[in-house]
């Protein structure tokens, strides 16, 4: 049976923390103890969103990415002039969505170009 929890966070302890941050664990939420919360639940795969604690340093939840491609695909934190080649680069690891912290700063301009954005 295919079930799909739709947001949950992995880290641990001593990662690099965003500038700024409003609260930082004193735990650890590693993709193993989400595979087990999973499967105690009876669901199959599950999304990763990136916390806003870590910024945009994805790096962890991509390396959970890629060591269990069949179980999760992942929501990142971004900066709004990120790349193409970069998005693609997050697309082949299993980033299906961004997620742009916008907290204290001016809303981007969509319609702007790319290159010129915010």
């Amino acid at each position: 049976m295919t079930a799909i929890d739709s947001h949950a966070h992995v880290f641990k302890r001593g990662l690099p923390l965003a500038a700024n941050i409003r609260y930082a664990p004193d735990y650890d939420a590693t993709p193993e103890d989400y595979i087990r919360n999973l499967d105690a639940k009876g669901m199959s795969n599950g999304f990763l969103v990136q916390p806003s604690f870590l910024g945009t340093d994805n790096s962890y939840m991509l390396e959970a990415l890629r060591r269990y491609p069949n179980r999760f695909r992942g929501i990142v934190v971004v900066q709004p002039d990120i790349r193409q080649d970069a998005l693609q680069e997050l697309a082949a690891a299993g980033v299906v969505g961004i997620r742009l912290n916008l907290i204290g700063v001016q809303n981007p301009q969509f319609n702007a170009d790319p290159g010129r954005c915010c």
